[in-house]
């Protein structure tokens, strides 16, 4: 479908002003400059309870402008006013529904399975996509060639508050580093990536027992598995809002460790260099975190033997820097009474 203009959708709520209220993206033309269609693309957006914020998710979809759009909302049975939100818009989204489901990641894979378009992305419905994301989207992936089939374009990504108050611009980063990926120190900011609907169907979709590093196991997936093509544009396509109720807001330590129960997966789907680059990198976590477990022991003839029992299991973990710190620190502590 094309985009709806900005007086054909239902009038925005009293005082909302500004994009996507009473702004819109320009409607582009029915092809593209070198005369060729506008790629199909496919945009989710899973929802649950986030009534206050759906509307605006919504508009800043229908706003772009553009020629060849597919939408497809998937709400939880939520119990606040979503649904009445999304009914507002109906006429102007593809597809909906409001049904029970298992988490985050099955309502996407759920609406994945009903998309046709080339290119494919979700928003969350407390986020919002930017103007002209859509037609920046289209111009990389043409600009790509032949090479269509293959490619993850990221975009910055722009943290703001309720408030108007604008937080940290998140550049995307490059996929090169597997292990800066794996601690952390590089991510993709999901509002701000698409990818091509053949990495899709090579991958397994997203992880349905997992609830935060979903999007995250995906994207190192597609770096470690595939022959992956990303482009990087500086323009910023999407919007992340930080507030009290979010997943990031109040489930940091629950990222963390289900983050390495997702590397431990991707580690035995992966082979070569990469494979064993994580493997090791596992093994270099789990020792230095049972290292942080046995100093926090108040007892000092217990921690030495909890010490004792973890070298016999795992002989090789000596020649990693974390465990030998601890063996000074445990064996000082117990031997001569240094705190």
């Amino acid at each position: 479908m094309r985009c709806p203009t900005l007086v054909e959708l239902p009038p925005p709520p009293p005082g909302k002003t500004g994009w996507p209220w009473t702004v819109e993206s320009p409607q582009l033309p029915d092809t593209m400059p070198e005369g060729k269609p506008w790629p199909h693309i496919s945009i989710v957006t899973p929802n649950y309870n986030q009534g206050q914020f759906i509307e605006e998710t919504i508009r800043s979809v229908l706003l772009q402008g553009y020629p060849d759009l597919e939408y497809i909302v998937m709400d939880g049975r939520s119990a606040d006013d979503s649904v009445s939100k999304i009914k507002k818009y109906e006429k102007f989204i593809t597809s909906w529904v409001s049904q029970r489901d298992s988490g985050q990641a099955d309502a996407l894979n759920s609406g994945f399975a009903k998309v046709s378009g080339n290119i494919l992305a979700y928003i969350n419905s407390d986020d919002r996509y930017e103007q002209g994301a859509f037609s920046e989207i289209a111009k990389c992936w043409s600009n790509a060639g032949a090479n269509f089939d293959r490619l993850l374009i990221c975009g910055a990504v722009q943290d703001f508050y309720n408030d108007g108050r604008l937080g940290v611009l998140h550049q995307p980063s490059p996929l090169r580093d597997i292990i800066a990926f794996a601690e952390g120190r590089r991510f993709l900011h999901q509002p701000g990536c698409f990818w091509s609907s053949d990495l899709w169907r090579r991958s397994s979709g997203f992880a349905g027992d997992l609830h935060y590093v979903f999007d995250n196991l995906f994207f190192t997936y597609l770096m470690t598995n595939t022959n992956v093509i990303q482009i990087v544009t500086k323009k910023t396509l999407a919007s992340f809002r930080l507030h009290a109720q979010s997943k990031t807001s109040n489930y940091a330590e629950d990222f963390g460790s289900e983050w390495r129960i997702a590397m431990s997966r991707l580690a035995k789907m992966t082979v070569g260099p990469r494979g064993w680059r994580l493997r090791k990198w596992l093994w270099h976590d789990l020792n230095q975190r049972k290292m942080w477990e046995i100093l926090a022991c108040p007892d000092r003839r217990d921690s030495s033997d909890r010490f004792a029992a973890h070298i016999k299991a795992d002989p090789l973990c000596l020649t990693l820097r974390p465990v030998l710190g601890a063996a000074r620190r445990i064996y000082l502590r117990r031997f001569f009474e240094i705190a």
